[in-house]
């Protein structure tokens, strides 16, 4: 199997926009850009290799986006720096709009395993040299795009 070298570096470009069909209001949440191998290298007790397993995080910060306006990010990942080499068929960024707004549910009802939640408002996921969008409809509230690239170093 072909590894990246240690030197690679993962760039994302993420972007947030708020749809001209909902009515203007800002937007506060968390977005997280999850790196996954979609093939683990971790394998359940059986042998079989997880699905989606995660490296790390790319990108972990609160946003606020202003009515009419659109939230932009590059990051850069190394997947070296987690520990990781990575096969450049086996990487995957999965980026992640959460609602600031929490609410109360049952990890495992009825057994009261109460927590707070919060809801994904967007999603997308790209591998690399791949752009990956989330597709809304009427009543969705955000479209989120992320675009990941690799480089070799």
């Amino acid at each position: 199997m072909k590894t990246i070298p240690v030197g690679l570096i993962i760039v994302l470009l993420i972007s947030l926009v708020l749809p001209s069909t909902l009515p203007a209001a800002d937007y506060a949440g968390t977005i997280r850009v999850f790196m996954v191998e979609p093939v683990s290298r971790w394998a359940d007790g059986n042998g079989d290799a997880y699905g989606f397993g995660l490296l790390d995080f790319a990108l972990e910060q609160a946003v606020e986006i202003k009515e009419y306006e659109a939230w932009e990010q590059t990051v850069v990942f190394n997947p070296a720096a987690s520990g990781f080499t990575v096969s450049p068929s086996n990487i995957m960024a999965q980026a992640v709009l959460f609602n600031v707004d929490s609410v109360e549910t049952d990890a495992f009802p009825p057994y009261g395993n109460l927590f707070q939640a919060h809801y994904v408002d967007a999603a997308a996921q790209a591998r690399p040299g791949q752009v990956g969008m989330n597709s809304t409809a009427l009543g969705f509230t955000h479209t989120a795009w992320v675009e990941q690239s690799g480089s070799g170093g």
